[in-house]
């Protein structure tokens, strides 16, 4: 008998009031498997993080909810009667598909345990989308949680090489498949660069480096400060933009920039950047620089790709997938003499940037959320469903 098609869609995980790159992405997948004339609901949490795994400031956006989605919020990561109650609500809607994200493995705990709780009605197929399985800062239990994800689960698309590797790695008979992440698309238009400056408060005619996106320590903010050339960045009217809510203490960071004498040639914006100026920032960036110490893919890059941006990237994880080296962008090793290497190149090859701008557009083609979806719903259409 022939599989039920795919009309009705579930995704778990984090969705407007949460913010966050994966948040941005489920609404965004959502939208698309909307575009593509499938009915679509996201489960998001009650808690999302406690405090002692989320030291930033706020877990939640001021951002006003997107439009046309229909977002619940459903179950807490700490509460296992809400798992419940959201497993029946699942029975009682018999989606064709449920969608998980795993990107921590304390998060899983919830959505491993519905999954388990599904699996006997055979009429809704499910997956989950593994940003990355193993954690960039390890947490006891999370091996075990790993493990228990692994089980509760057969099928998994996997957004970069590495992260299939690690997959197929521990559990060989793990029916995968590798989708590139998308671009993020949602954050408009590029933005002159007069506009741009004006929106931010800052000044138009220098030239500008962007760190952007959550500040972790594997990140590696500190190895981009201590490679700058104070020299080159005044020569070439080069000002250092960093734009992220810091997980910790800034404390390392101001030190670095205090200790180098960098404080005419940073701007610190320390705190979470909502959506309307995220075009602000990327449109006035001339290279984004990507200095990770660990990664699996970035969603950094993605907006990057986006605006037509050309970045920076370490050797690390599968970063490299997203970037051309020498074409859309330069990957370089966790080094930060190799760091000051790339952007110097950069800076001093200006006759060369119309032919990289080509090559960006090129491969910002192939990223489309049309093909990512398209991938998804043919890979789930061949899960049993009965």
């Amino acid at each position: 008998m022939k599989n039920k098609s795919i009309e009705k869609i579930t995704i778990l995980g984090p969705a407007h009031p949460f913010r966050g790159g994966i948040a941005s992405f489920n609404e965004r997948l959502a939208k698309e498997l909307q575009d593509f004339g499938k009915k679509v609901n996201i489960y998001t949490y009650t808690t999302q993080y406690p405090s002692l795994i989320f030291p930033a400031k706020n877990q939640l956006t001021d951002d006003p909810a997107p439009d046309g989605l229909s977002i619940e919020r459903t179950f807490s990561t700490i509460n296992p009667l809400t798992w419940r109650s959201t497993v029946q609500k699942l029975k009682q809607e018999k989606p064709d598909l449920l969608i998980s994200r795993f990107w921590l493995p304390y998060t899983s705990l919830s959505t491993n345990f519905i999954h388990k709780k599904i699996k006997n009605e055979k009429s809704i197929r499910q997956l989950s989308i593994v940003d990355n399985l193993i954690p960039h800062q390890h947490m006891p239990g999370d091996d075990f949680i790993i493990k228990q994800f692994l089980h509760s689960l057969e099928h998994f698309i996997c957004l970069s090489s590495g992260v299939l590797e690690d997959v197929l790695k521990r559990k060989k008979n793990a029916v995968t498949d590798k989708i590139l992440h998308p671009i993020y698309d949602h954050y408009g238009d590029v933005i002159n660069k007069t506009d741009s400056a004006n929106i931010l408060n800052v000044k138009s005619e220098y030239t500008y480096i962007l760190f952007f996106g959550f500040i972790k320590p594997y990140k590696g903010l500190d190895l981009l400060l201590d490679c700058l050339d104070v020299d080159f960045l005044k020569q070439q009217k080069i000002k250092v933009l960093i734009a992220g809510d810091v997980y910790g203490s800034s404390k390392v960071y101001d030190d670095i920039i205090s200790k180098n004498n960098l404080a005419d040639h940073i701007i610190f914006h320390k705190d979470y950047i909502p959506n309307e100026k995220v075009a602000a920032y990327f449109s006035l960036a001339d290279l984004v620089v990507q200095p990770y110490r660990t990664a699996t893919q970035s969603g950094i890059s993605q907006i990057a790709l986006h605006f037509e941006k050309p970045v920076v990237v370490t050797d690390v994880g599968s970063l490299s997938d997203f970037v051309a080296d020498g074409k859309s962008g330069y990957v370089v090793p966790v080094d930060k003499s190799a760091i000051m290497t790339a952007i110097k190149k950069h800076f001093k090859k200006n006759n060369d940037l119309q032919v990289m701008t080509d090559s960006i557009k090129e491969q910002k083609r192939a990223f489309g959320w049309d093909e990512f979806v398209k991938k998804l719903l043919a890979f789930a259409e061949q899960i049993p469903n009965k």
